[in-house]
């Protein structure tokens, strides 16, 4: 029974007669209490108007009997909630049936993999759960492998779930050996120095600086290819510290590391025209990084030993204190984890942070020689993460894909 529970969630053809239900029931539910109100009024009504104490007696057993229906109707909701709770328990997550409804995903039955609706009819869905384009090393359950079980990325049911730590915890190490290297990023005209990046549908966004913070170099990268598109240089940017992409408004932001300001600019500006106009910000605090979580909806901001969930008008939700003091370089976020990029003593590393409590959920170590992380970010498929760092005395940055960050196994 509970195998079938699990595969009913992932059938599309299923995921599509349950959505149909489940549309009609929500209707039935919104119309039936009123239906109801109205019949037990005229009911009262009649009981007002009736003659003699049979008549009475039988308007108010009708009166009774609709109070119930119509409470009845109102515990659904909960009794479906609880219902999922207990199965939640037995460890079978059928309440993503209704999430993978809620948020516009259903089912590849090519790949098997669960796809996120990319909101706009003439681009393509992206893979949110297996079908890695990075070859697992061994021992690394990756997107889609039978060990991975397919779909590793977390459920807005199961965030709260997942165990949190006191102390500095390494849940697994990421090497250049076992990543595949995507882009190599050129400077120009003494502008080499790595700072933020962001993932869109098709590209990557970097951004570099001079060594004075008076000018940054701002390139788009095909994710895929590796073929430089755009190259662009600003004035104002400043530091250039993170950068986000959110879909929804197709806007690139750039935190600058200069007190409480951000920038942002369309992304059709500067695939289109190569040129970029922004426009400035003010946050409530003073910011480094910048990140966006498409799943959430929300945004995530970084300085010093905070970091800050926003919602999507840039309203401060949360304060997070992290594990680690000092101020961190770009941040990512993805599906209610906030991803902080920091470096210490012993090399780079990124912390997660649920969204939802601010807990810290533990730490991936990154080592690639003397290369600096500055940033991650979501690829866009399976577990697929990117990672941009900065080789000092090199004239090139790279961009490394792995998929070592597994939400999957995280318990």
């Amino acid at each position: 029974m509970m195998l079938f529970l699990e595969e009913v969630c992932s059938n599309q053809n299923i995921l599509a007669v349950i959505y149909f239900v489940w549309t009609i029931v929500s209707w039935v539910l919104r119309i039936v209490p009123i239906i109801l109100i109205v019949m037990v009024s005229l009911d009262f009504a009649k009981n007002v108007m009736a003659n003699g104490a049979d008549a009475m007696n039988k308007n108010l057993k009708m009166v009774i009997s609709r109070i119930i229906s119509c409470v009845l109707c109102f515990l659904v909701p909960s009794f479906v909630t609880t219902l999922n709770t207990i199965l939640g328990d037995f460890g079978v997550n059928y309440s993503k049936c209704f999430d993978n409804i809620a948020n516009g995903v259903h089912v590849d039955n090519n790949s098997g993999s669960l796809i996120e609706d990319s909101g706009n009819d003439n681009k393509p869905n992206v893979n949110i759960g297996g079908g890695s384009s990075v070859k697992p090393s061994s021992g690394v359950s990756g997107g889609g492998s039978s060990s991975s079980g397919g779909d590793s990325v977390l459920s807005k049911s199961n965030l709260s779930k997942l165990k949190s730590y006191k102390d500095v915890t390494i849940l697994d190490t990421i090497t250049k050996e076992e990543s595949q290297k995507k882009v190599s990023v050129v400077g120009e005209k003494h502008i080499g120095i790595a700072q933020g990046f962001c993932v869109t549908n098709d590209y990557f966004i970097t951004a570099q600086v001079n060594s004075s913070n008076t000018k940054a170099l701002i390139q788009m990268y095909n994710k895929n290819s590796g073929k430089q598109i755009k190259s662009v240089t600003v004035g104002n940017f400043h530091h250039a510290n993170g950068m986000a992409y959110n879909k929804s408004n197709d806007s690139i932001y750039v935190a600058l590391n200069d007190g409480k300001k951000y920038l942002s600019f369309p992304l059709s500006d500067l695939k289109s025209n190569g040129k970029i106009t922004s426009n400035s910000h003010q946050f409530s605090k003073s910011i480094s990084g910048i990140a966006y979580d498409r799943i959430y909806n929300q945004y995530y901001f970084a300085k010093g030993g905070l970091v800050y969930v926003a919602d999507s008008n840039f309203k401060l939700i949360k304060t997070i204190k992290k594990i680690r003091s000092g101020t961190p370089q770009d941040i990512g976020g993805y599906n209610g984890i906030i991803m902080v990029v920091v470096g210490n003593s012993s090399g780079d590393a990124i912390d997660l942070y649920r969204s939802t409590d601010g807990d810290y959920l533990g730490s991936y170590k990154v080592q690639f020689s003397n290369w600096e992380l500055q940033s991650v970010d979501y690829f866009g498929s399976g577990n697929t993460f990117s990672l941009y760092f900065n080789t000092h005395g090199n004239s090139k940055d790279y961009i490394y894909n792995t998929d070592k960050i597994n939400f999957g196994k995280l318990k």
